[in-house]
């Protein structure tokens, strides 16, 4: 069986699905191990408030206006995440976990 085989989904491990949005960023598409300066997608530091743990998510596609306006208020902004789910990885031995999502909305 492969690591990417494995799926574990995070509200399998978190009862929450509201998250509140600390800090959001770029990623970005590389090439031939180069950062090509095109943008894949936002990570989203989030807090879950019944773990008391900050994760990272990362999500695909552009940042939801709505989110950065919110942001920008410095309003607390609280997300939820569609289908998001513990990726692994290894890399040089070792077992890397990435959190990704397949979309981000701004919940109430």
């Amino acid at each position: 069986m492969d690591l990417q085989d494995i799926k574990v989904y995070l509200n399998h491990q978190t009862t929450t699905e509201k998250f509140e949005v600390k800090k959001v960023y770029p990623y970005y598409v590389y090439q031939d191990g180069k950062a090509t300066g095109r943008i894949q997608g936002y990570v989203y530091h989030v807090k879950d408030p019944v773990l008391c743990e900050q994760l990272k998510i990362k999500v695909n596609g552009e940042e939801p206006e709505e989110i950065q306006k919110g942001l920008a208020k410095r309003e607390k902004v609280f997300v939820s995440f569609d289908n998001a789910r513990i990726k692994l990885s290894e890399i040089d031995g070792t077992i890397r976990q990435t959190i990704v999502a397949s979309s981000v909305t701004r919940v109430g």
